[in-house]
């Protein structure tokens, strides 16, 4: 079975960590993050670092900057979906943090307001660009099973 760390707490136990990186836009973003943990839950060895949190208060802020710069660095994986009704500053920032990482999965849903954007940068450096959340579910299985072989 999967297990899900959300900030503040950290990953107890060893395992392929997957970072849900994308749209959150201070809560108002559709909760994605919990649809993609409900179809990975049943996958034995995988930790879902997932931002999102029920408790965010303005006072957190500096708190959950901290958490996420440390769990992406962390991460064996970063899982970027930017849905279409979404801004998602953050997450544009970190695509650019991680774009040459090795370890980014980019997924843009069709009318997002900045996927031109996204598609050129991640093709200047080889990045697939997926369409859906499916598609970016199959290839972290994929990934996954690689490491686990």
């Amino acid at each position: 079975m999967a297990s899900v760390v959300t900030p503040p707490k950290r990953a107890t136990r060893k395992g392929f960590k997957i970072f849900l990186a994308g749209a959150i836009d201070m809560g108002r973003a559709l909760d994605w993050q919990s649809w993609v943990i409900e179809q990975l839950r049943k996958e034995p060895g995988l930790i879902l670092l997932n931002p999102r949190r029920a408790d965010f208060t303005p006072d957190k802020l500096d708190e959950q900057i901290m958490w996420e710069l440390r769990e992406l660095e962390e991460a064996d994986i970063i899982l970027m979906w930017f849905p279409a009704r979404s801004e998602a500053p953050i997450s544009l920032l970190e695509t650019g943090l991680y774009m040459k990482s090795g370890k980014l999965i980019l997924g843009v849903e069709e009318g997002y307001y900045r996927k031109r954007n996204l598609e050129l940068t991640a093709q200047y450096y080889n990045v697939p660009v997926h369409l859906t959340l499916d598609s970016l579910i199959a290839e972290i299985m994929r990934q996954h099973k690689l490491v686990a072989a």
